[in-house]
């Protein structure tokens, strides 16, 4: 008596992408962040720079509706290019004038969203 044969299954790979933004002479890799613990934040980004110094900054949406970035600019200021590139392209809110976490206001962020159109 003949076995049937296993039907074999092709496993497709997931689908990842990539999109890369420009801000003056910096290119960046943007690309979303998955698997993020819903405590820490609802969606997160991660920005790899391809000029100069090739850093790397994570920006996350919070729970609480905050958006932050762990660059130097966002740490000092409130505000930087790589959160306003997100929220021009509509990837997470704007927001005029969200407070820090502690409560005291951040200083309006220029917008950049004339590049984009």
């Amino acid at each position: 008596m003949a076995t049937p044969a296993k039907s074999r299954r092709r496993v497709k790979p997931a689908r990842t992408f990539t999109c890369l933004f420009h801000f003056g002479e910096d290119t960046y890799a943007v690309f979303p962040l998955r698997g993020i613990h819903p405590e820490v934040a609802a969606r997160a980004y991660r920005f790899k720079k391809q000029t100069g110094g090739q850093e790397v900054y994570d920006v996350r949406l919070s729970t609480q509706g905050y958006v932050e970035c762990d660059c130097p600019g966002h740490t000092r200021h409130g505000h930087c290019k790589h959160v306003e590139m997100l929220a021009a392209m509509g990837c997470v809110p704007r927001l005029p004038e969200q407070p820090r976490p502690d409560g005291t206001p951040r200083p309006t962020a220029p917008s950049v969203e004339a590049e984009f159109a």
